[in-house]
This record gives structure tokens, C-alpha cells and sequence, in this order.
């Protein structure tokens, strides 16, 4: 019997600088490693929140904090806006990498990640990926519209001018 699950699951070589990873799908334990990563990060911004607020406020919001959490996943909101934090990004690369990357540490993504030579790679990518225009100067925050449709013609702002005129 022959086993695919290796040419399925293959890694993939990813250079940030000095660092090579290679970087795997996620399994099903990596899956749910992050769902238990995600309750922690939960429970630990409603514990130092509750800190803050009294000892009262602080059972009230524990006690909420823990009901909660259960119910959470990584895909799903609050969680995948945890995940969407520089933290969450950095544990996502981490789970897809720990198994074919030995000894790679958080803080080994965490600074190849912020390396301003890998941030622009990553616009870069995402951009050539995501048909986004590229600009020779990353701006955060700017939004750029695609110069074209998902079906390939040419995007046009003549309909919406008219449309303004009326």
C-alpha cells in the first residue's frame, strides 16, 4: 500500500533572510493546538482586563472568560481576530513549521517576520498573488483597489462617474 500522505502534506522551503523554514499544512493536533493557543490568549486578556477593574469585575469577567472559551476555535471570531495579531500570525507560522523545522523558536519568526527586507517580500507576494498593483513604497494602511476584475477586464470608474452624475 503505497503512503501519500507525504506527498500531500510535503513541506515547502521558505527563506526570511538568514532563516530557512519549511513550512507544512496544518494537521488536525496542530488544529487543535491552536483552538487551545486561542482559549489561553482568551482567558489571559480577560484575566489582566479583570485585573484592572476590581475584584469583583475580575471574577465576573474570569467567570465569563472560562464559559467562553470553550466555545472558541481559531477560525471563528473572537479567535481568528486573535489570530489576526502579529502574535497569532507568528504561533500560525509556528504550528505549520515545528514538525520539519527542529528547534525553530517563536522569537526565530517573530524576528524574521518584522525583518524589513521579509515585509516587503511579503507585500510583494501578496500583491503578485492577489492581482494588487505594486508600488515601489509599502504604505500601511492604504487600500489599493485591483486594476482589474476577479474575471479579468479591466476594472472601470466611467459607470460609477456616471452614476454620480445623475
Amino acid at each position: 500500500m503505497s503512503d501519500h500522505s507525504k506527498l500531500v502534506a510535503a513541506p515547502a522551503e521558505l527563506r526570511l533572510g538568514e532563516l530557512t523554514i519549511y513550512i507544512a499544512p496544518l494537521s488536525d493536533m496542530d488544529m487543535c493546538e491552536l483552538n487551545e493557543w486561542v482559549r489561553a490568549r482568551y482567558i489571559a486578556n480577560a484575566d489582566k482586563a479583570g485585573r484592572i477593574s476590581g475584584e469583583t469585575a475580575w471574577k465576573q469577567m474570569m467567570t465569563f472568560a472560562m464559559d467562553r472559551a470553550m466555545e472558541l476555535t481559531w477560525t471563528a471570531p473572537p479567535g481568528s481576530r486573535l489570530m489576526a495579531t502579529e502574535e497569532g500570525i507568528v504561533q500560525l507560522v509556528w504550528q505549520c513549521c515545528k514538525r520539519h523545522t527542529p528547534g525553530l523558536t517563536r522569537e526565530q519568526i517573530w524576528t524574521a517576520m518584522l525583518d524589513p527586507k521579509n515585509i516587503a517580500m511579503f507585500h510583494e507576494r501578496f500583491a503578485r498573488h492577489n492581482s494588487v498593483p505594486i508600488s515601489k513604497e509599502v504604505q500601511p494602511g492604504k487600500v489599493t483597489r485591483p486594476t482589474r476584475r476577479r474575471n479579468g477586464t479591466p476594472a472601470s470608474t466611467e459607470r460609477r462617474a456616471s452614476r454620480t452624475k445623475r
